[in-house]
C-alpha cells in the first residue's frame, strides 16, 4: 500500500544561479543562498521540469543469453524553466550585454532548483555545474506575458564519487533531511 504522506504537490518554484563556480552550497536546507546567488525571476506557470536521458547504452550476455551487465555511457540530466522577466539575470544567460546580444555558447553557472509546499522544502542543487542554453521558447505575442525558455545541462561532479565511481549530479536537500 502506498503512503499519501510522501508525496508531493509543489506550489512554488524558484531557480538559482551563481556565474561563480566556487559559490557556497547552503550546508542544509535551514540555510539561506548567500549573495553569490541570484534569483532568475519569476518562473512561466507549471514550472521546471527535469530530465534525465542516457546516451549509449549495451547489454552484455552470456553464452546461453543470460543477461550479465548493462554499460550506460553519456548520463545527461538537464532542467528546461521559463521565465517571465527580462532582467540582468536572465539577460546574462541569453548572452545580452548592455542592449545587445550576442551569438555566445552556453553560460557556465552553479544551479539551484528550490521548490515548497507550506512547511515543506526541497532543493536540488548542482554537484558539478551547468550549462545554460537559451531553448528559443521565447514569447512575445500579443495577449500574452512575455517569456523566456531555457535548458540547464548539468555536468557532474568528477571528484565526488559513489561506491561505483560514477560521478554526483545533484545534491539534494528536503526538509525532512536529519541535516536540517
Amino acid at each position: 500500500m502506498g503512503d499519501p504522506n510522501l508525496t508531493n504537490l509543489w506550489r512554488r518554484a524558484f531557480v538559482l544561479v551563481a556565474f561563480d563556480l566556487d559559490a557556497v552550497v547552503p550546508a542544509n536546507i535551514s540555510t539561506a543562498f548567500n549573495s553569490d546567488w541570484d534569483d532568475v525571476g519569476i518562473l512561466v506557470k507549471g514550472g521546471p521540469a527535469g530530465n534525465t536521458s542516457f546516451g549509449q547504452d549495451t547489454d552484455f550476455y552470456g553464452r546461453n543469453g543470460e543477461f550479465l551487465d548493462s554499460l550506460i555511457d553519456d548520463r545527461t540530466d538537464t532542467l528546461d524553466f521559463a521565465c517571465h522577466e527580462d532582467n540582468e539575470i536572465t539577460q546574462a544567460l541569453r548572452g545580452v550585454e548592455a542592449g545587445v546580444a550576442y551569438a555566445t555558447g552556453p553560460v557556465k553557472v552553479k544551479l539551484a532548483l528550490e521548490t515548497r509546499n507550506l512547511d515543506k522544502k526541497r532543493r536540488k542543487i548542482s554537484a558539478g555545474h551547468a550549462l545554460i542554453f537559451p531553448n528559443g521558447a521565447t514569447t512575445a505575442a500579443e495577449n500574452e506575458v512575455e517569456s523566456f525558455g531555457f535548458q540547464a545541462r548539468l555536468v557532474p561532479d568528477s571528484g565526488t564519487l559513489n561506491a561505483d565511481g560514477a560521478p554526483a549530479v545533484w545534491i539534494e536537500q528536503r526538509t525532512n533531511d536529519a541535516s536540517s
